[in-house]
């Protein structure tokens, strides 16, 4: 159907080429014109009127404004004969053409083609509409056929019937036994099954508890584990965790006996132990003026000074460096003298310290004086037997 409709309006495409293209050439020519009178017409005449005013001498105001006169003067001219050429003739009335309008041959020839398809549509539907009839006739056919069909069912014998329900009867009576015995059956798989899910829930709860235990369990163990690092990084660095830090230069004894010096630690565990101090194998002396002493240093007799220290807590440490005579007289006189390198050392004091209860062996550690206190000048010392 489509192809027939691009055929009969092709015929169509001619026409309306012919019709319209004298216009649009027309129209293109007329426009041309136009620019060529309205731009070059005034560009040669001031092009004229420049040449002029240059050629006598001429003012070029005056010739440009003689130019523009000119160019009016045309206009009006062009415009008059315009007038004339489109005003009908006195007593002359224009002709009608009697002839049919491209148009409207145009419009004809689309109708023709248009009342050609429906005519075919027409016949399409009256073919289509015989069809339907057949296949109408068909079902009529069809149900006739299920009609009879039924009625001959519809025509069993009491009999049959009969029977047919005494069997179903029969039926219905073993199915209601079985029905009976399955109903018993279900009671008792459902009580067990109550039975069952009671066991499941407290085993179930039980099993939760347990987690529970597992989970918590679990979790204590991380942390000692993360205790259990801390411990072991801090028992191998333990002489940086527990160390002095203050020292206190407190009594020059040299004229009276026995002559020392006296000072103080404070010590401060900054450890997870608790630190064992073992003065028995402490070992180191006072250096003066880079110069050793003869004996060790120890601690004051009848000292009652803690041994074990617990975490974060400090203790104070009272240490006697005992002095010869001649040691005692040496630092009296730098005492006296105002000697500015009269100046102890106890960089090589050591003190064993090591952390109690911990499961693994552990080789103690010596305690560690702060570099910046391990020097002290003799004139630190405020309290003294001898001014």
């Amino acid at each position: 159907m489509a192809d027939s409709q691009d055929q009969n309006a092709a015929p169509l495409v001619p026409a309306a080429i012919k019709k319209h293209t004298p216009p649009i050439l027309y129209g293109l020519a007329s426009n041309a014109l136009f620019q060529i009178g309205i731009l070059g017409v005034p560009a040669v005449i001031a092009w004229i009127a420049a040449h002029a005013a240059i050629a006598s001498g001429v003012p070029l105001w005056l010739a440009i404004l003689i130019g523009s006169v000119v160019l009016l003067l045309l206009a009006i001219t062009a415009n008059y004969i315009k007038t004339l050429v489109q005003k009908p003739k006195h007593g002359i009335e224009p002709r009608v053409s009697k002839a049919i309008p491209e148009n409207k041959a145009a419009e004809i020839e689309t109708l023709e083609s248009q009342l050609y398809w429906a005519q075919h549509e027409a016949h399409t539907l009256d073919k289509a509409l015989s069809g339907k009839k057949q296949q109408m006739k068909e079902v009529e056919r069809e149900r006739d056929r299920f009609k009879n069909e039924m009625a001959r069912q519809a025509s069993l014998s009491r009999r049959e019937v009969t029977e047919v329900r005494a069997e179903a009867d029969a039926q219905t009576r073993t199915y209601d036994v079985t029905f009976k015995d399955m109903k018993e059956e279900l009671a008792t798989l459902k009580q067990e099954l109550e039975n069952a899910n009671l066991k499941i829930n407290e085993e179930t709860n039980q099993r939760d508890q347990w987690m529970k235990q597992y989970y918590e369990s679990e979790r204590k163990l991380g942390e000692l584990k993360w205790l259990e690092e801390r411990m072991k990084d801090q028992a191998e660095k333990l002489d940086v965790w527990v160390r002095i830090k203050k020292r206190i230069a407190f009594k020059l004894q040299l004229t009276e006996t026995p002559r020392m010096v006296i000072f103080v630690f404070w010590v401060r565990n900054n450890s997870v132990f608790d630190i064992t101090f073992n003065f028995d194998a402490m070992t180191g002396r006072l250096q003066f003026k880079n110069r050793p002493y003869r004996d060790p240093v120890r601690l004051p007799p009848n000292s009652n000074t803690v041994e074990t220290l617990e975490p974060g807590e400090s203790i104070e440490i009272v240490l006697e460096q005992p002095l010869l005579e001649t040691e005692a007289e040496t630092i009296l006189a730098s005492r006296r003298n105002g000697d500015v390198n009269g100046i102890f050392w106890l960089g090589n004091l050591k003190i064993p310290i090591s952390p109690t209860d911990i499961p693994q062996s552990f080789t103690p550690k010596n305690l560690t004086i702060h570099p910046e206190i391990e020097h002290m000048n003799v004139s630190d010392f405020r309290n003294t037997d001898n001014a």
